[in-house]
């Protein structure tokens, strides 16, 4: 008798603690994302979706954005921690509006906080971004990356700023000249700018040129990225010494010196 009330006892352990059909089950979106995962967030529209993501992006809450990743986004992003981890490596988003979209897609200008660095290279104050979306479940949700483009000051604007900064460095005036540049010593090895300190004679600039690789811009690719040319605008600089390209780097709203070669 003993025995089988044991026995009877076991069974009935055993069956309580038997998953039933309707304990809860570990969230998952049904699509890339692993059980004990949190479910997708999927909105009822690509903007809805970009507008969503970009307000979490600019809280830095990546764990409210990657609920707004695609199946595929989750491919290459499989958890939090490696969404978070890319997402510091580009730069914070400081502000956003969405412009608006058609099809899959949801187009919107984001702000960052402008800067020149020479692990990042240059950080744009404003972009346009294109994402991509995927209908999945409910509604939509992003991929992981957007289509960039920076939004650079008119190059037109970079030779009165080269003019300027001449100017300054023809008058031996440090300060004035170090507030048109984007770092405290230009890169680069002519000695055209020392020598124009405290020369007579007229200063002109030509019209902005685009920047090539080559040995004169060699130190300025190697600092801040191959991708320089991009966003390096070149102008030349005659006066009673020999004649010097300036180039310069649009930082914010504004063209500055970053760096001088003799041609």
């Amino acid at each position: 008798m003993l025995v089988l009330v044991i026995s009877l006892l076991s069974a009935c352990s055993a069956t309580s603690d038997a998953p039933s059909s309707d304990s809860p089950r570990p969230a998952t979106d049904g699509g890339g994302r692993g059980p004990g995962q949190p479910a997708a967030t999927p909105q009822k529209s690509p903007r809805d979706a970009l507008q969503a993501f970009l307000d979490a992006e600019s809280r830095n809450d990546h764990q409210a954005s990657f609920l707004l990743l695609s199946d595929e986004a989750v491919k290459t992003y499989p958890d939090t921690i490696a969404w978070t981890r890319r997402r510091k490596e580009i730069p914070a988003i400081t502000g956003f509006r969405v412009e608006g979209g058609s099809g899959d897609s949801a187009v919107a200008l984001v702000e960052h906080r402008p800067d020149l660095d020479p692990f990042v290279g240059l950080t744009p104050a404003r972009e346009r971004q294109t994402w991509r979306a995927t209908r999945q479940g409910a509604g939509w949700l992003l991929d992981a990356e957007p289509t960039l483009e920076p939004l650079f000051p008119p190059a037109d604007q970079a030779p009165p700023t080269a003019l300027e900064w001449a100017r300054a460095v023809q008058a031996c005036q440090a300060d004035q000249a170090r507030s048109r540049q984007a770092i405290p010593v230009p890169l680069g090895v002519s000695d055209a700018p020392s020598r124009l300190c405290g020369k007579a004679g007229d200063v002109s600039v030509g019209p902005p040129e685009k920047v090539t690789g080559g040995p004169e811009t060699e130190e300025l690719f190697a600092q801040y990225g191959p991708d320089s040319n991009s966003w390096a605008t070149a102008v030349m600089v005659r006066s009673a010494v020999q004649p010097f390209h300036v180039v310069l780097a649009p930082i914010g709203d504004a063209w500055k010196v970053v760096s001088v070669f003799e041609p």
